[in-house]
Parts: structure tokens; sequence; C-alpha cells
């Protein structure tokens, strides 16, 4: 009998380790499937095929609803969707995964004389399809495994086996080729960066000469193959000073060449990164919005933070985008915004339910953060539920996981300063919240309380840290016209703390670094590479 023996192929970087015991042969196919990435895009979108496939069979044997063997997986996601239990994102994955790998599987004809098959299939494709797969990997492993942990970031899988991808860009091979060259170049950006082994400055110099050879060799033999990429890793290169530049062919007008065949935006983003290093400000930006615009998530959570709290409107329409282009902070920051908006209305159903919805959609995807919204709606028990005092230890855990566009230092510290065993940290948000604030009256509010919760520190434990001085919080306060600091003032206790000078304050100062001895030593490192 004629056995058919399974081989696992192995990658450096492999991003679904984490379903290797409960979905083995998921686990099986998404790991061919990065084996494929660098050398043959129609293998690669052929597994993620098989991949729904076997997706959509055990996912529907979870929620008990059966699936003919024979439809198509078009059929099949339509079922699926009929499913409240399956999130919209995770249809619209699906059906990413069933186009990608339509144009990848089928071959199409063209008359140029004699006919001949194109498969249509790129390195972007594949890596969009890949993401999508991860996706549905994720939901797997948290929603129907039930498994606890946080959710890993996908990485672009690297060869391990070098040896055949050499074989593979000898004989012809524009993805190998290309992967090599990026492999090279990695190697090369590791050693500047100071994250290599090699420690001897003459064998640094020497392995650096070698993969510089290689960068070269290898993006050429990628280039003269059309391999998708190449203009983008030869501005990368022609930048980063691992090629030389000649009076034509540079990194600018690589870039210029790159950005034409872009459809991901990242090329845009590099550009915009380069011409903001040169002094271009200007032109950066407006790349960095074309970028934005093509889905490049780097670029929009760029944007989102240049726009927080100046240009509302500007701030929130990235954040629409990020959430269109499944950029996973934006999930968070929506699911934040539209909370807040409701909390100024409670009256307002409308913008009760689209906050209900984005939570559901951020926990679905897992966002960065959001446990906290979970926790801060269950402490106050909004959405009919009882209200839970005792999740005050969540909110601590999961307030810095927050994307940083997020505003959420006035309503923690509303909540935190009614739990003296939380007092410290209460003090530490509300000093951010006094910065951040922009009502004034609220300001002064949290000016007032912070100094109150200063004083009972002090006669608790005799010693408080804090970014403002205690009288100078209550004075400001009172100015900002807050009536209970002046009330205070006026008060025998608040007088006598105001004249109490046994306060001892303590003003941490931080050193300057000395500029001049930094250039010498830049300098003095930059021979000693030379040599």
């Amino acid at each position: 009998m004629l056995t058919m023996q399974q081989t696992t192929h192995s990658v450096s970087i492999t991003n679904f380790e984490f379903i290797k015991s409960t979905f083995p042969e998921l686990y099986r196919l998404a790991n061919e499937m990065e084996y494929y990435y660098s050398t043959d895009h129609s293998c690669a979108l052929l597994k993620a095929r098989l991949f729904a496939e076997v997706w959509c069979h055990q996912t529907a044997q979870f929620f008990n609803l059966k699936l003919a063997k024979s439809t198509d997986l078009s059929q099949k996601i339509n079922q699926l969707k009929l499913l409240s239990t399956v999130p919209t994102y995770i249809i619209d994955e699906l059906n990413l995964i069933r186009t990608s790998t339509n144009h990848g599987v089928h071959a199409s004809q063209e008359w140029e004389g004699s006919w001949r098959s194109v498969v249509s299939s790129s390195r972007t494709q594949v890596k969009q399809t890949l993401k999508a797969i991860f996706e549905l990997a994720q939901f797997s492993y948290f929603n129907l495994a039930n498994e606890l942990g946080e959710q890993a970031i996908w990485q672009e899988p690297v060869l391990e086996n070098t040896v055949s991808n050499v074989n593979l860009a000898l004989n012809g091979c524009p993805q190998a080729n290309l992967a090599i060259a990026e492999q090279a170049y990695s190697q090369l950006l590791s050693i500047k960066n100071q994250v290599s082994i090699v420690s001897n400055i003459k064998s640094k110099k020497a392995y650096n000469q070698l993969n510089k050879k290689d960068l070269e060799y290898w993006l050429s033999r990628a280039h003269s193959l059309n391999a998708s990429g190449t203009w983008q890793l030869y501005a990368q290169a022609y930048e980063q000073k691992f090629l030389e530049e000649s009076k034509t062919i540079n990194a600018e007008y690589c870039y210029k060449q790159a950005i034409k065949e872009c459809t991901t935006g990242k090329s845009y983003f590099l550009y915009a990164n380069y011409l903001n290093i040169i002094g271009q400000p200007k032109r950066a930006w407006i790349l960095c919005e074309e970028s934005a615009k093509h889905g490049h998530h780097q670029a929009i959570i760029t944007l989102q933070k240049k726009h927080y709290r100046s240009d509302d409107s500007i701030y929130n329409n990235w954040v629409k985008q990020g959430v269109e282009h499944k950029e996973i902070n934006s999930f968070t920051i929506d699911a934040a915004s539209k909370l807040e908006l409701w909390l100024i209305d409670k009256e307002d159903d409308l913008a009760k339910k689209r906050a209900r919805t984005a939570l559901i959609t951020a926990q679905a995807t897992q966002a960065p953060g959001y446990q906290y919204l979970k926790a801060f709606c269950d402490y106050f028990g909004y959405w009919g539920k009882t209200p839970k005092l005792n999740v005050v230890s969540e909110l601590i855990n999961n307030y810095k996981n927050l994307p940083s566009t997020v505003y959420y230092q006035t309503r923690l510290f509303s909540i935190l300063k009614e739990h003296t065993e939380h007092r410290v940290t209460a003090i530490e948000i509300g000093c951010v919240a006094i910065k951040l604030e922009k009502n004034i009256k609220i300001k002064a509010q949290i000016q007032f309380e912070i100094a109150m919760l200063m004083k009972e520190e002090l006669a608790s434990c005799g010693k408080v840290k804090c970014s403002f001085g205690l009288k100078a919080l209550i004075k400001e306060s009172a100015q900002l016209g807050y009536e209970k600091a002046k009330q205070f003032l006026k008060l025998p206790v608040g007088k006598a703390l105001m004249r109490d000078n046994s306060f001892v304050t303590h003003t941490t100062t931080f050193k300057q670094p000395n500029r001049k001895k930094q250039k010498i030593a830049k300098k003095q490192a930059k021979k000693a590479n030379k040599k």
C-alpha cells in the first residue's frame, strides 16, 4: 500500500504555535502557508483556502450547525453569517480569504499568439490572506476553545531552511530571490542597531560587507525577475546606506517608483518617514495621509495621534478609517468614544446601541484595553446589569493597555477617589487628568479632590508623592472658582493648613545630558567602525 507522509515545514517566526495542541489540523495548514509565503504564492493561497474550508466545518460543528461537504465556500460563509455568535469581522475575513484564493488557485488565459495560463497572486495578497487566517485562528482559540491569554501580534514569517530557499532562487523563483535579499537587509539592520551577536569590530565589518554583497546580488536578481516589492527594498537599502547611491538612482527615486505599484500604503509610509528625516515634513504628512487611505495601520495610528485633542472631526475620521481597515487599536478608541457620547446623554437610545455594539466588537477582536472598558461598564452596572464595585482592581490592571489617544483619566479618578486602598493610584491618575482636562470647572474640582487625598495620605503614611504641591492645588482650585475650595480656605482647618510650614517638599530634578560629551563619543564610535 502506498502511504502519504505529511511534512511540517519550519519557519523562524511562527504565528500559529498557540493553536498547535487545540487545533492541530488548522496549525498544520497555517504552518504550510507560512512556509510557502516567500517561495510559492499560489501554494500559500491554496493552503489558505483549505484552512478556511476546515475552519468553517469546525466552527459550524461547535455551534451544532451542519454544513454540506459539497457546497462552495461562499455558501458555507453565508450559512455561518446567519449565526449571531459569529462576528461580522470574522465573516469579512472569510470573504477576503475566499476572493484572494479564487485569484490564486484559479488560472486565467491570455491570447498572445498562443494560449498560456497566468496565476494572478502577489506577495501583498498573500500577506493580507495570512493575516485573515491569523484572525480566524485567534477567534477559534479564544472564543471556541475558551483559552486565556493576550492576543498576539502577527509577524512576517521567515524561512529557517535557507538552502532550499537558495535553490528555489537559483531556479528563477522571484519571491525566493526577494526573500533572501530581505534576509540580508534585516541582518544589516540588526548590526546597525547593535542587536547582532557579532561584537568584534573587524568581524563585524567583514560580516557587513558580505551581507551588502548578498543584498545587492539577490535584490538585482529579484528585480530582473519582476518580483513585487523590489523598489521598496532598494529605497530602504539606499536610505540606510547599505547600497551606494548614484547620481540618478537614489533612495528618493526608488521610493517614487515604489509608490507607483504600492497597494497597501507601506511604501507611502516609508517614503513619508524618509522625507521627515531629511527635513520635508509637509510632503511627509501628505504621503502619510495617502498611506492611511490605502489602509496602512501605522499611518492611521500616526494621524490619530497628530489630531488627538486638536481637531476632533479629523481625529474621528481617522478612527473611523482605522475601524474600516481593521486597525486593532481603533476598535478600542471607537468603543471608548461612543461610550463617552452615550454617557453625556444617557437618554439617547441610538447612542446607547452604538456604544454597546462597539464594545462587543472590541471584545470580539481582543482589542488592546477592551478589558478596561468592560470593567468600567461592570462597575456602574450598565446594560441592565448589577453594579460590581469589586472590579476596581481590573480597572487598575488594564488602564495602561489602552491606546494613548483614549482619554480615561478623569472618569477613572472619579472612581478611585472613593476607594481608600487605591488612594495613591488615584493621586497619580488625577495629576495626569489635571494636565489633560479642558473643562475649567472639572479641572478645579479634580485639583481640590487631589489635595484632600494628599492630606489624607500624609495623615496616614507621613509622606505622599505628587507632581503638584498640596497648597498650590487648593489655591489654584479656589482661583478657578471651585466653591468647595473657597469654603475650605475660609474654615479654621483650611487656614491652619495654609499657615502650616511643617510640610517638607522634596523636588526631584533630572540632570540634562552633556551634549558635547555625546557628540565626542559618537565621533569616536564612527572612527572605530571605519578602522
